[in-house]
Protein backbone atom coordinates (compact mmCIF):
# COMPACT_ATOMS: atom_id res chain seq x y z
CA UNK A 1 0.00 0.00 0.00
CA UNK A 2 0.93 3.38 -1.22
CA UNK A 3 1.41 5.44 2.33
CA UNK A 4 -1.54 8.33 0.93
CA UNK A 5 -4.00 5.55 1.25
CA UNK A 6 -2.71 4.04 4.73
CA UNK A 7 -3.46 7.84 5.93
CA UNK A 8 -6.36 7.77 4.03
CA UNK A 9 -7.73 4.52 5.84
CA UNK A 10 -6.32 5.71 9.10
CA UNK A 11 -8.39 8.65 9.36
CA UNK A 12 -11.23 7.03 7.96
CA UNK A 13 -11.17 5.02 10.57
CA UNK A 14 -10.63 7.54 13.40
CA UNK A 15 -13.69 9.34 12.15
CA UNK A 16 -15.77 6.12 12.29
CA UNK A 17 -14.74 5.39 15.34
CA UNK A 18 -15.67 8.75 17.12
CA UNK A 19 -18.67 8.72 15.38
CA UNK A 20 -19.83 5.84 16.69
CA UNK A 21 -18.25 6.61 20.07
CA UNK A 22 -20.56 9.75 20.35
CA UNK A 23 -23.52 7.96 18.95
CA UNK A 24 -23.35 5.02 21.41
CA UNK A 25 -22.66 7.69 24.49
CA UNK A 26 -25.87 9.56 23.37
CA UNK A 27 -27.77 6.22 23.36
CA UNK A 28 -27.02 4.96 26.73
CA UNK A 29 -29.72 4.94 29.37
CA UNK A 30 -29.64 7.81 31.80
CA UNK A 31 -30.75 8.24 34.88
CA UNK A 32 -33.63 11.19 34.82
CA UNK A 33 -32.72 13.97 37.41
CA UNK A 34 -34.89 14.22 40.38
CA UNK A 35 -37.23 16.89 39.95
CA UNK A 36 -35.94 19.72 42.69
CA UNK A 37 -39.21 20.32 45.34
CA UNK A 38 -39.69 24.14 44.99
CA UNK A 39 -41.85 25.28 47.51
CA UNK A 40 -45.68 26.77 46.89
CA UNK A 41 -47.12 29.66 47.84
CA UNK A 42 -50.94 30.09 48.69
CA UNK A 43 -52.97 33.07 48.85
CA UNK A 44 -56.15 33.51 50.87
CA UNK A 45 -58.02 36.81 50.88
CA UNK A 46 -59.53 37.91 54.33
CA UNK A 47 -62.99 36.69 55.10
CA UNK A 48 -63.27 34.04 52.14
CA UNK A 49 -61.86 30.25 52.74
CA UNK A 50 -60.65 29.54 48.97
CA UNK A 51 -56.62 29.73 48.78
CA UNK A 52 -55.40 30.55 45.69
CA UNK A 53 -51.86 28.98 44.89
CA UNK A 54 -49.53 31.16 43.16
CA UNK A 55 -47.59 31.22 39.85
CA UNK A 56 -43.94 30.14 40.11
CA UNK A 57 -41.62 32.66 38.50
CA UNK A 58 -38.34 32.77 38.26
CA UNK A 59 -36.17 30.44 41.14
CA UNK A 60 -32.76 28.98 41.65
CA UNK A 61 -33.15 26.30 44.16
CA UNK A 62 -30.36 23.86 45.55
CA UNK A 63 -31.31 20.57 47.10
CA UNK A 64 -30.18 16.40 47.65
CA UNK A 65 -31.14 13.77 46.05
CA UNK A 66 -30.25 10.18 46.57
CA UNK A 67 -27.44 11.59 48.01
CA UNK A 68 -25.83 14.21 45.85
CA UNK A 69 -26.41 18.19 45.61
CA UNK A 70 -28.09 18.95 42.94
CA UNK A 71 -29.27 22.85 41.63
CA UNK A 72 -32.30 24.56 39.61
CA UNK A 73 -32.60 27.51 38.19
CA UNK A 74 -35.23 28.96 35.65
CA UNK A 75 -34.57 32.01 34.57
CA UNK A 76 -37.74 33.12 32.74
CA UNK A 77 -39.27 37.00 32.00
CA UNK A 78 -40.14 39.24 35.24
CA UNK A 79 -43.55 39.57 37.06
CA UNK A 80 -44.46 42.21 34.80
CA UNK A 81 -43.48 40.75 31.74
CA UNK A 82 -46.43 37.68 31.92
CA UNK A 83 -49.08 37.47 30.26
CA UNK A 84 -52.51 38.09 32.63
CA UNK A 85 -54.10 35.05 31.49
CA UNK A 86 -50.99 32.95 32.91
CA UNK A 87 -51.30 34.32 36.10
CA UNK A 88 -52.90 32.90 39.29
CA UNK A 89 -56.16 34.99 40.08
CA UNK A 90 -56.83 36.31 43.23
CA UNK A 91 -60.43 37.67 43.80
CA UNK A 92 -61.24 40.93 45.49
CA UNK A 93 -64.04 43.31 45.23
CA UNK A 94 -62.05 46.03 46.60
CA UNK A 95 -58.98 46.64 48.58
CA UNK A 96 -58.47 43.71 51.14
CA UNK A 97 -55.89 41.91 53.14
CA UNK A 98 -54.41 38.61 51.66
CA UNK A 99 -52.03 36.01 53.92
CA UNK A 100 -49.47 34.19 51.91
CA UNK A 101 -48.60 31.01 53.05
CA UNK A 102 -45.22 28.96 51.73
CA UNK A 103 -44.75 25.11 51.79
CA UNK A 104 -41.61 25.86 53.60
CA UNK A 105 -41.17 28.76 55.48
CA UNK A 106 -38.78 32.07 53.58
CA UNK A 107 -35.80 33.41 55.68
CA UNK A 108 -37.00 36.90 53.68
CA UNK A 109 -39.94 37.96 51.46
CA UNK A 110 -40.36 41.31 49.87
CA UNK A 111 -43.45 42.33 47.91
CA UNK A 112 -44.09 44.58 45.05
CA UNK A 113 -46.71 45.67 42.65
CA UNK A 114 -47.96 47.21 39.42
CA UNK A 115 -50.61 48.57 37.97
CA UNK A 116 -52.31 45.98 35.61
CA UNK A 117 -53.24 48.55 33.54
CA UNK A 118 -49.63 50.34 32.38
CA UNK A 119 -48.66 46.52 32.07
CA UNK A 120 -50.93 45.37 29.32
CA UNK A 121 -51.52 48.70 27.37
CA UNK A 122 -48.78 48.11 25.13
CA UNK A 123 -48.85 45.26 22.87
CA UNK A 124 -46.25 45.29 20.97
CA UNK A 125 -47.24 42.88 18.45
CA UNK A 126 -47.44 44.69 15.09
CA UNK A 127 -45.05 47.44 16.25
CA UNK A 128 -41.74 48.91 14.45
CA UNK A 129 -38.39 47.77 16.28
CA UNK A 130 -37.34 51.06 17.03
CA UNK A 131 -40.77 51.25 19.66
CA UNK A 132 -40.00 48.28 21.05
CA UNK A 133 -36.60 49.30 22.17
CA UNK A 134 -38.10 52.32 23.53
CA UNK A 135 -40.64 50.29 25.04
CA UNK A 136 -38.00 47.26 26.68
CA UNK A 137 -35.93 50.69 27.77
CA UNK A 138 -38.49 52.37 29.48
CA UNK A 139 -40.05 49.33 31.00
CA UNK A 140 -36.80 48.09 32.48
CA UNK A 141 -37.23 51.08 34.95
CA UNK A 142 -40.75 50.07 36.16
CA UNK A 143 -39.87 48.35 38.88
CA UNK A 144 -42.91 48.38 40.41
CA UNK A 145 -44.11 50.21 44.03
CA UNK A 146 -42.84 47.95 47.54
CA UNK A 147 -45.99 46.90 49.08
CA UNK A 148 -45.71 47.18 52.64
CA UNK A 149 -46.00 44.04 54.27
CA UNK A 150 -45.41 41.66 57.69
CA UNK A 151 -43.78 38.42 57.31
CA UNK A 152 -44.36 36.87 61.28
CA UNK A 153 -44.99 33.08 62.20
CA UNK A 154 -43.91 32.39 58.83
CA UNK A 155 -47.12 33.98 57.24
CA UNK A 156 -46.95 36.63 54.50
CA UNK A 157 -50.08 39.62 55.27
CA UNK A 158 -50.05 42.64 53.04
CA UNK A 159 -53.04 44.67 51.15
CA UNK A 160 -54.48 43.90 47.82
CA UNK A 161 -56.29 45.94 45.28
CA UNK A 162 -57.86 45.01 42.84
CA UNK A 163 -56.35 45.39 38.89
CA UNK A 164 -52.67 44.95 40.18
CA UNK A 165 -50.20 42.44 39.83
CA UNK A 166 -48.08 41.66 42.75
CA UNK A 167 -44.62 39.94 42.78
CA UNK A 168 -43.43 37.66 46.31
CA UNK A 169 -39.43 37.72 46.09
CA UNK A 170 -38.54 34.93 48.79
CA UNK A 171 -35.18 34.03 50.14
CA UNK A 172 -34.91 30.46 51.73
CA UNK A 173 -31.59 28.67 53.35
CA UNK A 174 -29.00 28.82 56.00
CA UNK A 175 -28.12 32.32 55.15
CA UNK A 176 -30.59 34.65 53.69
CA UNK A 177 -27.66 36.89 51.85
CA UNK A 178 -26.77 33.04 49.72
CA UNK A 179 -29.65 31.01 49.79
CA UNK A 180 -32.58 30.35 47.26
CA UNK A 181 -34.59 32.80 45.52
CA UNK A 182 -38.30 32.13 44.48
CA UNK A 183 -40.75 34.70 42.69
CA UNK A 184 -44.29 34.37 43.35
CA UNK A 185 -46.69 35.87 40.80
CA UNK A 186 -50.04 36.53 41.11
CA UNK A 187 -53.02 39.32 39.73
CA UNK A 188 -55.88 40.45 41.41
CA UNK A 189 -59.43 40.87 39.94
Amino acid sequence: MKPKTSRTIAIVAIIAIAVVTLISCQMLPREPLPEADVPNAHARVAGNDDETTLTLGRYSWSYVANGQNYGETLLQIGPQVWNVDELAHVSAASTTRVTVTFDEAPLTTYVQSWDEKDLSKDDLAGKPLAWRARYWRDFANTLGEEVPSTFEDDVLTFEVTPGRRYAISTRFGPDPSEGDRVEYVFTVS
